[in-house]
C-alpha cells in the first residue's frame, strides 16, 4: 500500500464528514480511497460532472471519488475531505436500487 500522509486539516474533515475518528481507521481508509478511487479519467455521467464542477477548488491536485466521497490529494499526502452533494447521492441511490432490483 502507498505511504500516505494525512493533514491535520483532513484530519477533522474525516471526523466531520465521513464519521472515522481513529487515526489509525482513518490511514486504511485513506489509502483504499487512493488506490481503489476513481479518478477523472475513470469516470462517467453524474460522477464526471460531479469531478469537473470540484476541480475549481482543487488547484490542480487529485480529485478521488471513493464511496460518495471527494478526497483532495497533492501527491501522497490527503488535503481535505470535500462535502457530499445531495443531488449526486440522491442519483446514486436510485441508479443503485435499480441495479440491486435487477439482481434479486
Amino acid at each position: 500500500m502507498a505511504n500516505i500522509a494525512i493533514s491535520n486539516h483532513a484530519n477533522k474533515r474525516i471526523k466531520q464528514r465521513v464519521g472515522i475518528k481513529s487515526f489509525n481507521a482513518q490511514v486504511g481508509y485513506v489509502e483504499k480511497a487512493y488506490e481503489q478511487g476513481l479518478r477523472k479519467e475513470d469516470c462517467t455521467c453524474a460522477s464526471l460532472r460531479l469531478l469537473e464542477g470540484r476541480e475549481e477548488f482543487s488547484n490542480d491536485r487529485d480529485l478521488v471519488l471513493f464511496r460518495d466521497q471527494i478526497f483532495v490529494f497533492d501527491g501522497l499526502t490527503l488535503v481535505t475531505v470535500l462535502p457530499i452533494d445531495q443531488d449526486y447521492q440522491k442519483l446514486m441511490n436510485k441508479v443503485r436500487c435499480k441495479r440491486n432490483k435487477r439482481i434479486a
